[in-house]
């Protein structure tokens, strides 16, 4: 569904031709909404990429005609229509990334047997930002950094080599000016925060442990949608309050940067 306070507008339905959704949508300032789905049966419950805008649906590829194998992971659409997608290859299902619509796409992350992609975030330049793993050979250890790319060299943006010891669940927060942000857990397993580059310390927006609205912060939310074209960033804090249900206050906070 697409709403904005008042009428809502179905854009798809398992009252139609799909049997089930993937796990999140996403929207552009358009109402264009781009989902994973599978069809139903009389389709051979084959599965792909769709965006609608509450009339016809357009597919963008299905498992059966494509070279993807079909998953549920959320795609990313930005205000031109592209949208990105992180898919597996149907010969070596091995992951990549690919950004387009309507069946033609370019690849910003090849597939690679030694290499693990997580969804992307893309903005109106066609950039995408997300989460990639591997095992560095030069220095035996494992490795997982959050990259941008726009179908050329892929741009490290901070990597678990130094004082961040892994990333958020969800996708980094990627603006129309390349900005990034995202939330990480430091390497003492302890501190958690988010955070706009790769120092620790000066790049650092909150963490776990500071003080915010008089009391220490306890844990914190941030997704793909934090952060806005005005360095703006949004997100959840929870905090330990003995008045609130539960012993436990939740608030949602802005952060502005310093002009």
């Amino acid at each position: 569904m697409r709403g904005s306070g008042k009428r809502l507008t179905a854009i798809a339905s398992t009252a139609d031709q799909f049997n089930f959704f993937g796990f999140d949508t996403s929207i552009n300032n358009g109402g264009e909404v781009a989902f994973k789905a599978e069809l139903d049966q009389e389709f051979s419950f084959d599965e792909g990429l769709f965006s609608g805008q509450g009339d016809a649906v357009t597919t963008h590829y299905l498992a059966s005609t494509s070279r993807f194998v079909g998953d549920d992971s959320r795609p990313s659409i930005n205000n031109l229509g592209d949208i990105a997608f992180q898919e597996q290859d149907d010969g070596t299902f091995d992951d990549g990334i690919f950004v387009g619509r309507e069946g033609t796409f370019r690849t910003i992350a090849a597939p690679d047997p030694n290499v693990s992609v997580q969804e992307p975030s893309l903005n109106d330049g066609g950039t995408a930002a997300f989460e990639r793993s591997f095992f560095d050979q030069v220095s035996q250890e494992f490795v997982t950094e959050i990259v941008t790319g726009n179908g050329g060299p892929l741009t490290t943006v901070v990597d678990t080599r130094g004082a961040f010891g892994s990333f958020g669940f969800r996708p980094p927060s990627l603006n129309n000016d390349g900005d990034v942000a995202f939330q990480a857990r430091l390497d003492d397993f302890s501190t958690s925060g988010v955070f706009v580059g790769p120092r620790a310390t000066a790049d650092r927006v909150i963490a776990t442990g500071d003080t915010l609205d008089g009391a220490t912060v306890e844990s914190l939310s941030f997704c793909e949608e934090g952060l806005n074209d005005a360095d703006q960033l949004a997100f959840t804090a929870t905090f330990a309050d003995t008045t609130a249900p539960l012993d436990t206050r939740v608030a949602v906070f802005r952060a502005t940067p310093r002009r």
